[in-house]
């Protein structure tokens, strides 16, 4: 995977600097890394990955953390044994991590896992990853189709994402969640 959507990181407020060339190509190469060890640690249960986040919107800085939704066909009886796999990734993850702390990148991923009956109940980790997220891998199509009927749902009942200052916040309705907002 290239430097598609990290290149053009800006400053977010706080004062945090845009992602220097070297780290910037850190970065690229722990985003290339996860899926192959993520479909390597679970094989044929393994349905989707989705980068979300900052990495995903393409304005990480020094300090970010790389999010996953790491999707399953079904989760297991027992929920530590499907976070094997998640553990097994990042311990895998070790020469990347080390070599863009090297860069001062600061970098570990952070996974999020469910099953896809999990993830079509929704919530509100899917909020701004249906909008921003990337899938990196989808062989089934299951992501693909799931965030578009999620996007497709939110605009059907009224919800919005609002722009404010160099964030956002979301005017949900009362079928999402009960009238509040949700600021980010």
């Amino acid at each position: 995977m290239a430097n598609e959507g990290l290149a053009h990181a800006s400053s977010p407020s706080g004062g945090r600097q845009p992602l220097t060339s070297a780290q910037q190509e850190a970065m690229a190469a722990i985003v290339a890394a996860v899926p192959p060890l993520l479909r390597q640690a679970y094989g044929d249960e393994l349905l989707a990955v989705v980068l979300f986040g900052s990495v995903a919107r393409g304005t990480p800085h020094a300090h970010s953390d790389s999010d996953w939704l790491v999707v399953l066909r079904q989760r297991g009886a027992e929920a530590r044994h499907d976070h094997r796999g998640c553990e097994e990734a990042r311990w895998a993850l070790a020469p990347e991590l080390a070599a863009a702390a090297a860069t001062g990148l600061l970098s570990e991923p952070q996974f999020h896992l469910r099953s896809a009956a999990e993830a079509e109940q929704g919530g509100p980790l899917f909020l701004d990853l249906c909008h921003d997220g990337r899938i990196v891998y989808d062989p089934a199509g299951w992501a693909t189709d799931f965030l578009a009927r999620y996007r497709e749902r939110l605009a059907a009942q009224g919800s919005v994402r609002v722009p404010w200052g160099e964030g956002w916040y979301w005017r949900l309705t009362p079928q999402v969640r009960p009238a509040e907002e949700v600021w980010f």
